[in-house]
């Protein structure tokens, strides 16, 4: 399954704002509701799952990882491997994936990539990749932010970086 977020600009009716309130910027507060949006889709046939969807700003604002969790736990089935970019390479992404079944691939950024080489083991180096393997561990913002991840949580990881034909 490959998730993905986006965002929803609503119309300005009433109840629409209560339920996903207005952002504001340098300029104010905005006229439209905006709503967080979820979707799985299943690799084999693109079949989209029943998203999940939240308020982006307010006291009841969510997250993508908010999102995600309740998607996870509540429509993907177990045994399956959940696909995603770089906003969902986080510990506790990985984290709820295993503690539901599922395995996981997801993109990292430049900086947790360099992060995760310090303790990483070199395992295997080929035409354009490189493996590594790594004890993954949450950082104390991670625990801080997510307090159902216990202190001593760790996940085994294998991380494959791919060179691509332009060199990035």
């Amino acid at each position: 399954y490959i998730l993905d977020g986006t965002t929803i600009s609503l119309p300005p009716t009433k109840d629409l704002s209560e339920k996903f309130p207005t952002g504001r910027n340098q300029f104010g507060q905005s006229a439209w509701p905006i709503m967080s949006l979820l979707v799985a889709h299943e690799l084999d046939s693109s079949c989209c799952l029943v998203p999940e969807i939240g308020p982006m700003y307010g006291s009841q604002a969510t997250s993508e990882l908010g999102l995600m969790k309740k998607l996870l736990a509540n429509t993907v089935p177990k045994d399956c491997i959940v696909m995603g970019d770089s906003g969902f390479g986080v510990f506790a992404a990985a984290h709820h994936c295993r503690t539901n079944g599922q395995s996981f691939v997801f993109s990292l950024t430049k900086q947790r990539f360099g992060s995760h080489l310090k303790t990483a083991t070199l395992l295997e180096q080929g035409n354009g990749y490189t493996t590594y393997e790594v004890t993954w561990k949450p950082s104390p913002k991670e625990l801080k932010n997510h307090t159902e991840i216990p202190s001593d949580a760790t996940i085994h990881v294998f991380i494959h970086q791919l060179e691509l034909d332009d060199g990035k």
